[in-house]
């Protein structure tokens, strides 16, 4: 994730000329019996200008656009996220190399999946902006709502669909529908070398002024077990989705993640300043809040979650105070000297 303190891409020596977008959110994944993934020729062959996770202008960029050696830091400082060690609410204040485009992007990481968000998609290149689901180095057979995809090239994709299964690879859900897009092809790189792709992404059209998009990545994912997730509309719910603030809550899991990219409200939490938080209801009756602040910039952080809490149960030297009762209240100092690592604190909340 490119921020002001990393770099879009590296390039030098005549070598990664067309990394452009490898800070822009590339998500890797490695399915089982895949290790090879994004090697075997991935580099070579790849479109650079849809590489998986990505939300990117399709403005052509020369070889080697932007300074070398990594020098092409962009001025979003909220990029970073928060983890208790099993979970994790990251996010990214996307803007594109040499390009007037802003993305406010989301990863949820729970057990089986990633659910993605992005919001405040805009651009004023004159060219489309797409975000990648997935783009992956396979000829395994697609199937899109249960149809298979047998056409060596789909570029119209099924504008509504639901839910999408790679065999071999794992599923994608878009709750709610979406008008996604695929492509089947072989592309072939420098010295012959040929590789076949199967590439998922989401059309947001020239020059978006406020596009956004959701959906459930399932890494491993059958296609029954894709399928029934996709059917499942109440699995995880969306609190809220803007360039001020993007959330979700899993009932299965106890959680409430929020990337607060501005003060404000999402769900039952509360903050004071932009920071990411992650909320966990355990099945012993604790719960444990986890907040981070990925600008590195907070001398001081409140955090309020509207439920009943009665006792503190295990503080973090960042933490200032609580106050517990019909809602629990907690103020962190010295976030910004930190560096961006997330301070978890033991709640124990009231019975219901």
């Amino acid at each position: 994730m490119a921020s002001y303190r990393v770099g879009h891409y590296e390039h030098g020596n005549g070598e990664n000329l067309r990394g452009w977008h490898t800070g822009s959110g590339m998500l890797y994944w490695w399915a089982e019996g895949h290790g090879d993934q994004y090697s075997d020729a991935f580099w070579a062959t790849v479109d650079p200008y849809r590489l998986p996770g990505i939300t990117v202008s399709t403005k052509r960029l020369p070889d080697g656009a932007g300074a070398g050696w990594g020098d092409t830091c962009p001025p979003g400082r909220w990029v970073g996220g928060a983890s208790d060690g099993a979970y994790a609410a990251v996010g990214q204040h996307l803007n594109g190399l040499e390009s007037t485009m802003e993305a406010f992007k989301s990863w949820f990481f729970l057990d089986d999946a990633v659910l993605c968000l992005g919001a405040g998609i805009r651009s004023e290149d004159g060219v489309p902006v797409e975000t990648v689901v997935d783009n992956r180095r396979t000829g395994a057979p697609l199937t899109v709502d249960g149809a298979a995809v047998v056409a060596d090239e789909l570029p119209e994709g099924a504008g509504g669909a639901r839910w999408a299964h790679l065999e071999g690879h794992g599923g994608y859900v878009l709750p709610g529908g979406g008008p996604l897009r695929v492509l089947r092809e072989r592309r072939t790189g420098p010295g012959a070398v040929s590789r076949d792709y199967v590439t998922l992404w989401l059309d947001h059209g020239t020059d978006p002024r406020d596009a956004t998009y959701v959906y459930l990545l399932l890494p491993g994912a059958t296609r029954e077990r894709t399928r029934a997730r996709a059917a499942d509309a109440g699995w995880a719910r969306v609190l809220a989705n803007t360039s001020r603030v993007q959330g979700v809550h899993v009932p299965s899991l106890g959680l409430t993640a929020v990337n607060f990219w501005n003060p404000g409200t999402a769900g039952p939490l509360t903050a004071s300043a932009p920071c990411a938080v992650l909320l966990r209801e355990l099945p012993d009756g604790t719960a444990t809040l986890t907040v981070a602040d990925p600008r590195c910039d907070l001398d001081e952080l409140t955090v309020t979650w509207r439920r009943p809490v009665t006792a503190l149960v295990q503080g973090h030297p960042r933490l200032a105070g609580t106050t517990t009762g019909p809602s629990l209240t907690a103020r962190f100092d010295g976030l910004a000297g930190h560096l961006g690592a997330s301070c978890t604190i033991t709640l124990r909340a009231a019975s219901t």
